[in-house]
Formats: C-alpha cells, structure tokens, sequence
C-alpha cells in the first residue's frame, strides 16, 4: 500500500482540523420520542424540552456545531450565532456529545458547558438557542 499520509506529508497538525467536544447529560424532565418520526414532528419534541445546556466556544470565529447521540452525528452547515462567546441547546432525553469545528477548519476552539438552566432563565434572555 501507498502511505498516502507520508508520501503528501499529511502528518501535521494543520491538516488535521480539531473537534473540540463536551458531553452534556440527559434532563429527567424530557419527554422521548419514537426514533422514526421526523421533522417537523421531531422539532415539536425538541422544542418541548426546557432545560438548556449553555455552550461557551472560544476563540470567537465562525464555527460549525453538531451533536452525536449513538451512532448517529449531525452538523448545522450555517455558522452559530453566540452571545458573549456562548450559545443554548435543548438538553434532550438522552446524553449528547456536542461538537464544534471552525469554518476555516484551521483554528482550534475551545468548547464547555457553561451552565445548566431552565429555558426561562432571566439572565440568558437573549441567548441564541438551537
């Protein structure tokens, strides 16, 4: 076999774009759903679920966010709006892995869970939530 790594000098670390990652616990309170309904039922449920986890990433550039439950891993392919660095998601029913990559797929972030809270907590009024 060609090594394809060495032969293109691929070793190092700028070719190689970091996921920073932070998993976040289920909530007692969500509601489960069956795994085979889709959208926009789907966002019904998660809409539903009110505990949220707050997110800080830094350095601040554009970024991408996804999540992995299980096998499965999804991507939101629009950058993430963020307040002071940081940003909400619904905790769900089951523990998530979140994840974060840079657009520019070269700057190495920085993600954490910030706080825990009710989805009608004062202090994060304005927080992007997805």
């Amino acid at each position: 076999m060609r090594n394809i790594k060495l032969e293109q000098n691929l070793a190092n670390d700028e070719h190689w774009p970091n996921m920073s990652t932070v998993k976040v616990t289920a909530s007692a309170t969500a509601s489960s759903f069956d795994p085979d309904i889709k959208a926009p039922e789907l966002e019904e449920v998660i809409q539903s679920w009110h505990e949220i986890a707050v997110l800080r990433v830094t350095p601040k550039v554009d970024f991408y966010f996804g999540f992995a439950i299980g096998e499965q891993m999804q991507f939101l392919n629009s950058p993430i709006e963020t307040e002071n660095d940081t940003f909400g998601v619904h905790i769900g029913n089951s523990d998530v892995t979140y994840f974060v990559f840079a657009t520019d797929m070269k700057t190495r972030l920085k993600l954490e869970l910030s706080d825990r809270v009710s989805i009608d907590d004062p202090k994060y009024k304005t927080l992007p939530l997805y």
